[in-house]
């Protein structure tokens, strides 16, 4: 199944490079996903970077997938497009 993230479609066709995710430990296929985002002290509405965390449906083993800098201000728009 393909899910962008925030503005990753846009640049998907010059970047992005799928990879099927599978489990380190059990090799299991299925995982529950969540994306997190480190913002700003100073700027309340700035998004520094952004995190795809997975954890293994079958023994749970925890991942970070994915993350790329974002460092906008005004950025919060990006939260919708999850």
């Amino acid at each position: 199944m393909l899910h962008y993230i925030a503005d990753s479609e846009e640049y998907w066709e010059e970047e992005g490079q799928p990879e099927r995710w599978k489990c380190v430990e059990c090799k299991i296929e299925r995982c529950n996903v969540g994306v997190g985002y480190a913002g700003y002290e100073d700027d309340p509405t700035g998004i520094k970077w952004i995190y795809v965390g997975v954890r293994c449906a079958k023994c749970g083993v925890l991942g970070c997938y994915a993350d790329w800098k974002v460092a906008l201000s005004e950025a919060l728009g990006l939260l919708d497009k999850a």
